[in-house]
């Protein structure tokens, strides 16, 4: 973390492609769902288009 604070939780959830990551964020499925994620849990929801094949999360840790 550069500037700010943080909490050191980070869920990350793959999807295929950025289009499908946007349609399951705006479907009805997820919309149900919501009330159980805001109440239970705080944080920023980012989508993001980009990491390589290679890309390996732990990779920052080393």
């Amino acid at each position: 973390m550069r500037e700010g604070t943080w909490s050191g939780d980070l869920i990350a959830i793959e999807f295929p492609d950025l289009d499908t990551a946007r349609a399951w964020s705006g479907s009805p499925a997820y919309r149900e769902i919501i009330p159980l994620r805001a109440d239970h849990s705080r944080g920023a929801i980012l989508l993001t288009d980009g990491a390589g094949d290679d890309h390996r999360a732990t990779d920052v840790l080393a």
